[in-house]
């Protein structure tokens, strides 16, 4: 018998080979059938496999947590570049190593060894946020190099650095309003 049209699951020159999954793909996706099918699954978004059998991470509800796209795998591909953000994790729902923020778009400083703030705190929404006993922009420096830096000189008024919370950083003297132009 000559075949003029497969069945809805089937492909092939005899009609002979049914596709993965079923027509449908398991439900998840549609299969290249027919006479001159080549009998490959494309799967609905969200879905993965060769039969579309694997359901991507963040399904029901948000594919990837929106930061990412559904391989052929049924594994997320995380987005990474300046207009999506640096995402990471099996289902791209935190931040690529270095990147904070809710856009995960905020640089934080990674040591040669691939720790976050050098090990001494953590990358939030802001940048670094040092543990007790470390400050600076990326936790590097202990407390006391900060509170024996001396600021750089502003009409030669080179008061020592203050730190507050882990936070080090450099101010006018108060009430030198001469000092500083009166812009301190």
């Amino acid at each position: 018998r000559d075949c003029d049209v497969c069945s809805a699951d089937y492909y092939g020159l005899q009609c002979e080979h049914r596709c993965p999954g079923g027509a449908a793909c398991s439900g998840n996706g549609r299969c290249d059938a027919g006479f001159l099918g080549t009998g490959k699954c494309s799967c609905d978004v969200g879905w993965g496999g060769t039969a579309c059998e694997i359901m991507c991470p963040g399904m029901p509800d948000t594919v990837c947590d929106g930061h990412g796209e559904c391989g052929t795998n049924g594994r997320c591909t995380c987005y990474s570049g300046p207009d999506s953000g640096y995402w990471a994790g099996t289902d791209c729902s935190s931040c690529g190593l270095g990147w904070s923020g809710g856009s995960c778009l905020s640089v934080c400083a990674v040591d040669s060894d691939g720790r976050e703030c050098f090990g001494h705190g953590s990358c939030g929404d802001s940048g670094c946020s040092c543990i007790g006993g470390y400050c600076g922009s990326d936790c590097r420096r202990t407390t006391m190099e900060c509170a024996l830096a001396v600021c750089p000189s502003a009409e030669n008024w080179g008061n020592p650095a203050t730190c507050s919370a882990g936070v080090c950083g450099c101010f006018c003297p108060t009430n030198l309003d001469l000092v500083c132009s009166g812009h301190g």
